[in-house]
Order: structure tokens, then sequence, then C-alpha cells
């Protein structure tokens, strides 16, 4: 890996970090972090990355609320699920939208945060759950998107450092 590859990395884990603490303050700004973590993500799920036929999973709503899809995903790895990020993308408007869902130990895949995905595609790729972990004590306990702070060495995932 070149050192200007590195550089840009750590600057996208700086913005993203950013751009996130400014949209808690700032809901405005929610739909222009998605399309700067969709852009920062379309490299590695170009490469890594596959079309998942994905289920709605049964769950409680109060507590698994539609918008905290990274959050829900990573509490069911507490239930044996493993985590995958992505995006959905609408069936009839191609509006693409960063997503997080959950797959179980026979290949499944639930989305355990939208009550109806009947009009999305979904296409992502498995995240190894320590490496989310990693993720998000790299970032403070914010849980998002991992996919903008994570590289890619002979197809392994591995953290980029702060």
């Amino acid at each position: 890996m070149k050192p200007q590859d590195e550089k840009l990395i750590l600057e996208r884990n700086f913005e993203i970090s950013e751009l996130n603490e400014r949209c808690s303050k700032d809901p405005e700004l929610v739909l222009f972090v998605d399309k700067r973590i969709l852009n920062y993500s379309e490299d590695i799920l170009i490469r890594l990355g596959q079309k998942y036929q994905v289920e709605i999973g049964k769950t409680d709503r109060r507590k698994f609320r539609t918008g905290m899809c990274y959050q829900n995903s990573i509490r069911k790895t507490d239930e044996g699920y493993l985590y995958v990020e992505g995006y959905i993308l609408h069936r009839i408007n191609y509006h693409k939208i960063s997503h997080a869902w959950n797959v179980d130990k026979d290949g499944n895949h639930y989305d355990f945060t939208l009550k109806d995905n009947n009009e999305y595609d979904y296409y992502g790729l498995v995240v190894p759950t320590d490496l989310v972990y990693e993720v998000g004590s790299l970032k403070g306990g914010n849980w998002g998107s991992c996919l903008p702070y994570i590289k890619v060495e002979n197809n392994d995932l591995i953290k980029t450092k702060k």
C-alpha cells in the first residue's frame, strides 16, 4: 500500500467521525453523511460485496427502531448473529441508503430494523464481529457504519489505524 493511500484512509476516518458528531446536532446532515458513507464504502463493496436475499426479522420494534440499523445489527451479534453492512437499493427509484443487517449461522439474512423490505435489494458484506467492536471502540463507542474505517489487504478485512 502506498503512503498516500494510507493517508487517505486516515482522512476518511476523521471526516466520517466528525460528520457523525455534527449529524447528532443537526438532523439535516443525515442525508449528506449517508452519501459520504456510501462513497467511502463503494470500493470495498465492489471488491468484496454481493447481493443478498434478506427477510424481515421478528423483533420488538420498540427496541429496534427504524433509523438505528447499525446499533440494531450490532446488538443482534450478542445473540449469535453476524453483522452485515452495505446498502439497500430501492427497486423503483434506485435510491441507495447505507444499511446494516444480520446473518445467522445457516446463512439466512435478516433485517431487524425495517418493517417492510419488499421494495429493496440488499448489497453488502459480512464484517467480522471483533472488527465491528474495534471500529466502535476507535470511534469512542459511536455505533455507526464500519466500512469507511476498514481497508482490504489480501482480501482480508483489517481495521485502519486512527
